[in-house]
């Protein structure tokens, strides 16, 4: 989901509301700035994104490796 609106208007209000129905170990929260994030007891949209896609590099290359060493 993606929040927009002026300052004041509820939207972290919302959100946390919102987060209180999902399940906690595959919800995460994240937003454009440090301080938005902080916030909301999340994480920036590069930090989230540079962490996911470190563990797909991750598990490629563990694929890539064992695939690497069957005798065809």
């Amino acid at each position: 989901m993606f929040f927009t609106g002026c300052a004041g208007t509820g939207k972290s209000l919302l959100l946390k509301h919102i987060l209180r129905t999902l399940p906690k170990d595959s919800t995460f929260v994240t937003a454009s700035t440090g301080l938005a994030a902080s916030a909301l007891g999340g994480t920036t949209i590069n930090a989230f994104a540079g962490e996911r896609l470190s563990l797909l590099c991750h598990w490629a290359c563990s694929a890539l490796h064992a695939a690497s060493a069957l005798p065809f």
